[in-house]
């Protein structure tokens, strides 16, 4: 009997692969200093950006508040917060 002569494996739904990955990125205990996402299916550890990035990344959002002002888009930004710091 060859392999394709047996049955496949029942294939898991992708709610529930993405539940398995939800809950595994919440388990997570990071070194200080990296971050983890969920990227396309995939969890990726990325290091946390420098003060002076989230600076640039204000004054960029600051401005497109004001270009953006009356139209349908918003400008967001997420952020980190470390405890204790």
């Amino acid at each position: 009997m060859t392999a394709l002569d047996q049955e496949a494996p029942e294939m898991t739904s992708r709610s529930d692969l993405d539940e398995v990955l939800w809950q595994a990125w919440k388990a997570m205990e990071l070194p200080e200093g990296l971050r983890a996402e969920i990227i396309e299916g995939f969890i990726e550890m990325s290091p946390t950006g420098r003060f002076a990035h989230g600076q640039i990344a204000n004054r960029l959002r600051d401005r497109l508040v004001v270009s953006l002002a009356g139209s349908e888009y918003v400008a967001r930004q997420d952020m980190n917060v470390v405890h204790d710091r």
